[in-house]
């Protein structure tokens, strides 16, 4: 019986380790690899920015790329009345009409808060 008993013991051990080895050691054959999509980037300065277009302060900060590939970055600029943004393409408040091809009207705040 002790022999018996000796046999399954050993054919469990075995067993075991058959398991270990298959099962461990190194997992990169069973990893998956996963990337994140390219981020698509800043939209187009002339789908963005046109005369009218009501632009968001977050679409204003990320900015836009002109036909050469360029970033065109705003300035803000922080009145009472909100944010005034200007860039190569005009000016506007966030959340309100962008004025195409016009400059930001004086920095003081009753010409900006009123040139709207």
């Amino acid at each position: 019986m002790q022999a018996t008993t000796g046999r399954i013991l050993a054919s469990v051990a075995f067993g075991a380790l058959a398991l270990a080895a298959c099962g461990g050691g190194d997992d990169s054959a069973n990893t998956t690899t996963t990337t994140a999509p390219e981020s698509a980037g800043p939209p187009a300065c002339d789908e963005l920015f046109t005369d009218g277009a009501v632009i968001s302060n977050e679409q204003w900060a990320a900015g836009c790329t002109s036909d050469s590939g360029a970033l065109v970055l705003a300035v803000s600029y922080g009145y009472d009345c909100g944010t005034a943004w200007s860039n190569d393409l005009g000016w506007g408040y966030g959340g309100r009409p962008f004025h195409a091809g016009a400059s930001l009207p004086g920095l003081d705040v009753i010409s900006v808060c009123g040139g709207e």
